[in-house]
């Protein structure tokens, strides 16, 4: 009875109908207006754990990292939203409204020193996964090293496809089409697996236009912090 009584209680905030089939973007939809619609009062996420436990690395009542947690969800809604399109033309390059607010372009970009030639690869993100070294003390330090020049050269000379021979070159990386929602990593464990417990400070305004593929001072990239999540 006592049972009866709470799974009552939990479904006046949501719908009976919730199965593991369920659209991963409906339910999530619901969850979020729960979650305004009870003001400051705590919400259970039975909505959406179905759609959770669709990915076999997550496991319920067991600790998960919350970066994988994010990645493999918008993931989830990303495949809801393409669901007419996968099943019918196979089409998983359809821009969705996931890609449009997390996505952005990653580019790497290789600059020949003897002829010149620049080689550009993107790739497609939704988040940038940031190192911390000993000597790492803010947001900002951990971004310029990520996007620092790199220089090749002896062993790890460029074969370059413009003058067809090994030379020097220099890689850089840089973004372009920047997502609405930028997400940042910071990875806390070093090579050896052994987490790094350093204090970082991160600004309330984040310009990202220094990182910028194509720099335009009329459209500096300006992100406001919303929110940090600790996983300890």
């Amino acid at each position: 009875l006592k049972q009866e009584k709470n799974e009552n209680k939990i479904n006046k905030i949501g719908s009976k109908n919730h199965l593991p089939n369920a659209c991963t973007f409906c339910c999530f939809e619901e969850f979020t207006r729960n979650i305004y619609d009870l003001n400051d009062k705590p919400v259970n996420p039975f909505i959406i754990i179905p759609n959770l436990e669709k990915n076999k690395k997550f496991n319920r009542g067991i600790q998960e990292d919350s970066h994988e947690f994010f990645l493999s969800y918008l993931d989830q809604l990303r495949e809801s939203c393409l669901h007419e399109e996968i099943d019918h033309n196979h089409n998983n390059e359809k821009e969705t409204i996931i890609d449009k607010i997390f996505s952005g372009k990653l580019v790497s970009r290789i600059t020949c020193h003897k002829c010149n030639n620049i080689s550009e690869t993107n790739e497609k993100v939704f988040d940038i996964s940031l190192s911390i070294t000993p000597k790492s003390k803010n947001l900002n330090e951990c971004l310029n090293s990520y996007f620092v020049k790199e220089e090749l050269f002896g062993e790890n000379a460029y074969s370059c496809d413009g003058c067809k021979t090994k030379s020097s070159a220099t890689k850089q990386l840089f973004l372009k089409n920047y997502p609405s929602i930028l997400s940042i990593q910071m990875k806390r464990f070093d090579y050896y697996g052994r987490k790094i417990h350093l204090n970082l400070d991160f600004p309330i305004t984040l310009d990202m236009t220094p990182f910028c593929s194509e720099k335009k001072l009329d459209e500096p990239k300006i992100y406001d912090l919303y929110c940090i999540v600790v996983h300890s």
